[in-house]
């Protein structure tokens, strides 16, 4: 438990802030940056959010926090996301409320319209890189859609997102404008339209090692010029700014007696390799 407060130490200020009595309950929750996540950052629950969700699906129980999730072969890891709720009941309040926001909405219009207002309020103008989701996914088309309107509406901003809902990004693809920044998870229900489209994406791995041996698909060899090896984000870098793929190493807290535990502790704990930097870009 000493390593799951410091992990999420930031998210226990975020929170005291986000509940207080003077905030604006009919906006979303905007989370503010912090030694995981370098930039201002728009969160939705885990799992209930993501439609496509596989290897890394896991749920926080709404009202225990007890985490949810099916039987995890030996390549599959539990969602950083999950974990953070399961131990913060106000990380989970903040993130179903945002939900329960968009819900409310009928249009992708209404929700780009209260995205927009939200950002707008509680972010400084000088921001110009925007994460969409360290926690949740593009739960509908529609609401891609809203956050396709969003960036034509605010053009100076970069957004940013990863996602597993491969479907409607194939979908919307020709309607995403430049400033929205796309990258597939790997590890969704529908990884072969990863493949079959050559959408930029992310893996996560246990190991710099399996980084390195892990065998690029043809399109990419040709395109980088090299057989195997992905190089490892550290600090989102290369999330919002390149394009290619890349890896991700295990981070969060993992089910003991899981091999991805093993590979946790062997990168150096919650704290260790494994994390994000500290180092804000």
């Amino acid at each position: 438990m000493r390593f799951e407060k410091i992990l999420y130490k930031n998210y226990l200020v975020l929170n005291e802030e986000a509940f207080s009595s003077d905030r604006d309950c009919t906006l979303l929750s905007i989370s503010p940056p912090n030694s995981k996540i370098p930039f201002y950052n728009l969160n939705l629950p885990a799992g209930y959010t993501c439609p496509f969700a596989d290897k890394c699906l896991s749920k926080a129980d709404v009202e225990t926090g007890k985490i949810k999730e099916g039987e995890k072969g030996e390549d599959e890891y539990r969602c950083y996301a999950a974990s953070q709720e399961a131990v913060y009941p106000a990380v989970r309040k903040q993130r179903h409320n945002n939900f329960d926001l968009l819900l409310s909405k009928k249009t992708a219009d209404e929700m780009a319209d209260l995205i927009v207002d939200s950002i707008q309020t509680q972010i400084p103008r000088r921001e110009k890189i925007f994460r969409i989701h360290s926690s949740g996914d593009f739960y509908n088309m529609q609401y891609l859609q809203a956050w396709i309107k969003v960036a034509e509406r605010m053009p100076d901003i970069k957004f940013y997102a990863y996602t597993k809902s491969i479907p409607y990004w194939v979908n919307l693809k020709d309607q995403i404008p430049g400033n929205l920044i796309l990258t597939a998870s790997l590890g969704s229900r529908h990884d072969d339209l990863i493949m079959q489209n050559n959408l930029k994406y992310s893996v996560v791995v246990f190991s710099q090692e399996q980084a390195e041996n892990y065998v690029l698909p043809k399109y990419w060899q040709e395109k980088l010029g090299r057989e195997k090896g992905l190089v490892i984000d550290h600090d989102d870098h290369m999330a919002y700014e390149n394009n290619e793929p890349f890896a991700l190493l295990i981070h969060g807290v993992q089910p003991k007696g899981t091999e991805a535990a093993a590979a946790l502790k062997k990168l150096g704990g919650i704290g260790g390799k494994s994390s994000y930097s500290k180092k804000k870009r």
